[in-house]
This record gives C-alpha cells, structure tokens and sequence, in this order.
C-alpha cells in the first residue's frame, strides 16, 4: 500500500469500530440495565458529589468501581448515568485494540493494525453487548495498553518500571488481567533473565496489591457493609473436570463470527505452541505455554466455572476471559506479515460484511439477549417512568423514607437504587427493606414520621394498627409515625434491616 492509502485505510477501519460499537450503545447501552449496573449509577452519583461509603463495589470486598469513577466529569456535565457509564465502559473496552493497532503501525505492520482494529467488528454482537455492559468486566483494559510498550520494547529499562507498574495496578482491577499480565511479564523476562533490574523492579507490584489489602480490611473492621461474600476460590479437581468435559462453552462470544466457537482457542493454543517448538520461536512458545497453563487453572476455580442459570449474557463465563481477543492480536506481533495490496482489499470487503450483518440484525439480537435472560434486567425508559411516579409520591406526601420490597418483583429493587441520585438532592431515604448493599442505611432505631411501603400487600387487619392510606397499587403510605423504623414494621410483620 502506499503511504496514503495506508492511512486511509488505518483511518477508515477504525471509523467502522467506532461506528459499530456506537450502534451497540444506541440499541443496547442506552436503552436496557441490570440491576447491578444501577447500583454502579449509585457510585457515579455519590463520588460526583464527593462521597465515598466504601473502597469496592456497595457491599463486596471485591471489584473497584473504576467506571463510575471516570464518569464523573459526564455526570458533571449532566449526561445522565444511564448514558455517561455504558460510554466510558464502551471506550475503556475498545481502547487497547486502537493503541495495539497504533504500535502496530509504529513498526510498519500495517496489515497487523488493520487487523487490530477489525477484529472487534468480527467479535459476535454479544461481545459489544458484553464489554457495553458497566458492571466492572473490563477495568484493567483500561491499563492494558501501557503493558504494549514492555512487550514491543522489551530491554529498556522505562519499559521493565512500566510493566510492573501497570501490572499491579491491573491485577488489582481485574485478577482475570493475569491471562495478560503473565505472558508479557514471561517475554520480557526471556530479555531480562541476566539483568538484577528485572528482579528488583519486580517489587513494584507490591504497593498495589498493599493498598488492596488495605482496602479489604475496610470490610474486616465492617464485617456488616460485605452483605456478598467472594466464595469459592480454591482449586477444586471436581471442578477441573467437569470443566474440561464442557470447555467449548468457556469461551462462547470471544472467537470471531461465531458466538460458540470459543472452545477453538484452546485447539489453536496447542497448534501454536507446537509450531513454536517445532520452529524454535521461543518467545512465541514462552507466551502461549503460559496462556494455555492460567487457562487450564481457571477450569478449576468453582468461582470462575459458576452459572447463573439462562442470564445469558449478563453472567457468561465469558465476562472473565475477555483478554483472550487481545491476546490474539498481540501473538500477531510475534510475526511479521508483509502482503500484498489485495488482501487488504480483502480485510476491507470482510470487515464491511461484518459490520453490516452485525448491525442489520441488532434490534434481533438486542431483543433476544433480554428476552431470554433470567438475570434482572429492565428497560431504561420503564425504570425512568416509574422513579418519575415515585418521585411525585414522595414529594406529594413529604415522604421521608421509601421502603422497597426485596421479594415480589425485581422492579421494586430497582426503585429502591434508581431514586438514589433524587434521595442524595431531597431528604429522604430510599432502602429495601433486606438486602440493599449501602448498608450504611440501615437506621432501624431512627424514627421516620412518613414511610411509603413500595410493593408490599399488607392485610387491613395489620394496617389498622397504623395511620396509613393506600395510594397506589402495593404502595401504602403511614404517617405520623412516633416509633424506630424496625418497631412499626415488626407491627405489620415486616423485618428491617441486612
């Protein structure tokens, strides 16, 4: 290719990424949520306004809220929540294929960036769906790319500080970063193994996983706020073998085109690192034999093997192997793939073909992925409507605290978080009455004197004992309460608290 078309080129395939994974957003981002992802509305609300209750995600000693974190200057902007994180998640996931194909063009490689930069259109719809969804799945990817410049410049020095820089910090985002982080650190140590520096710079990820001690211990001195315990993370043989009986569906959404043709990466594995062998490539061997060797140990950590049953998506396996793409690319940087004209022309036909079978079927496939998921999801716009009626009943009444039901419908869950931004603008609270994860605001002795009971059925023979008037369908509102919380519900059969 000449210089200018092999910027036009470089330039429009990245435009076509960028195209298709905005076209993800408007079907998908914008217009459905989980239930976790509104309480990641919650951490931008409260970090916009400065407060911070607890280091991780509200009520698990694991997961940062990173995402919500970096949405902050949006909320700022007023771009509401449902917009600002499934964008920044949507970026921080896209990134390092954009600066991967940038180092790539850096060394003259320039079918391996264009390949870069397809790949993801190639990727089925249900991995944009995936790495759209703001639930934590890809935090370290924002850190990845610094982990470019050790692999390509493996014997200078800034690049030994970097990687072990970066590679604390990615573990600490996501362990799964690992199946990345590994390999490259073996590479670079392939260059390094004579070199003291390599060994004493190996201490900087020490600080990281430190501070990350120290975060956790924020739920020892608070056994209360960690209402979800992270279970589950001992080699099991058990699980190793039932695994490995079932490892085509490991991987499903993570190999191009096909949405369940993941458990060929294992077979390609195997493929590579006995021709690495064979041709005596053995960095290339060193990288791969690592990768298969951490993913043949997480076939045995029930935590990574467990299903949430048909949530499809919204609780894949897949959402803690989502390197493996990136790992493809970078085994490409091993090689060096100089050809002719036409088989860009070729990439090209393949990358539009992609795109357009991917985005003329979305509303399909957008329309699949939540019909037949288990996991609670809802669509923006209904959750909107009822906060906005919520909203009017509580100003209406002078509501001071909103106790949602954690039992007859997901709906009253997520009442509970999505009046959190409202909650943190008026006085009121809005809580499940079991369960919420801001623990912190649980008061069962603190008198309320208007409640609204928001889906709860309650017998008159119960309600007679209180001032109360129906007000909607399992809405009832009690006034002039004089008692604690926990006191006027046990009156009505009701238990307050975690």
């Amino acid at each position: 290719m000449l210089a200018c078309n092999k910027n036009t080129f470089f330039y429009f395939f990245l435009f076509v990424l960028i195209c298709d994974r905005f076209i993800t957003l408007l079907y998908f981002g914008y217009n459905y949520t989980d239930l976790d992802q509104v309480l990641m509305w919650n951490g931008l609300w409260d970090y916009s306004n400065g407060i911070f209750h607890e280091p991780f995600f509200y009520g698990q000693a694991y997961n940062y809220m990173l995402e919500s974190l970096l949405a902050v200057p949006l909320n700022w902007l007023n771009i509401p929540a449902h917009i600002a994180l499934p964008t920044v998640t949507t970026f921080i996931s896209v990134l390092p294929f954009i600066i991967i194909a940038y180092f790539f063009r850096q060394k003259k490689e320039h079918y391996w960036s264009l390949i870069a930069l397809a790949l993801p259109v190639f990727l089925p719809i249900e991995y944009n769906f995936l790495t759209t969804i703001s639930r934590g799945f890809i935090q370290a990817h924002l850190f990845i790319p610094l982990l470019f410049f050790p692999l390509f410049f493996q014997k200078k020095e800034k690049s030994i500080t970097l990687l072990f820089l970066v590679s604390g910090i990615c573990l600490v985002m996501n362990s799964s970063s690992i199946l990345i982080v590994l390999p490259i650190i073996s590479v670079t140590f392939y260059h390094n193994f004579s070199n003291p520096t390599f060994y004493f710079k190996s201490l900087l990820i020490i600080p990281f996983s430190v501070l990350d001690f120290f975060a956790k211990q924020f739920y020892e001195v608070h056994p209360e706020r960690n209402t979800h315990v992270l279970l589950g993370l001992e080699l099991d043989y058990n699980t190793f073998e039932t695994s490995i009986q079932n490892y085509s569906n490991h991987f499903n959404y993570l190999f191009p085109f096909f949405s369940n043709w993941g458990g060929l990466y294992l077979l390609l594995l195997f493929s590579l690192i006995i021709y690495s062998k064979y041709k005596s490539l053995n960095k290339l061997f060193i990288f791969n034999t690592i990768i298969l060797i951490l993913l043949l140990i997480t076939f045995s950590i029930p935590k990574v093997q467990t299903l949430y049953s048909n949530a499809g998506i919204f609780f894949t396996r897949s959402r803690l192997y989502l390197t493996i793409p990136l790992l493809v690319i970078l085994n490409f940087s091993f090689f060096s793939f100089h050809p002719k004209k036409i088989y860009s022309y070729l990439l090209l036909l393949l990358l539009v073909s992609s795109f357009l079978y991917k985005n003329i079927t979305i509303q399909e496939s957008t329309d699949v992925a939540i019909e037949y998921t288990s996991f609670p999801v809802i669509k923006i716009s209904t959750l909107n409507e009822r906060k906005n009626h919520l909203q009017t009943l509580i100003k209406q009444n002078r509501v001071d605290i909103v106790i949602n039901s954690n039992k007859s419908d997901w709906k009253y869950m997520f009442d509970s978080y999505s009046l959190h931004s409202d909650m943190l603008n008026n006085n009121y609270i809005s809580i499940m009455i079991k369960g919420d994860r801001r623990t912190w605001l649980y008061k069962k002795n603190k008198v309320y004197n208007t409640i609204l009971l928001n889906g709860f059925k309650i017998s008159d023979k119960l309600l007679r004992q209180l001032d109360y008037e129906i007000i909607g369908e399992r809405q009832i509102l009690i006034k002039n309460s004089k008692e604690s919380i926990s006191l006027l519900l046990k009156k009505i059969e009701l238990e307050f608290g975690l």
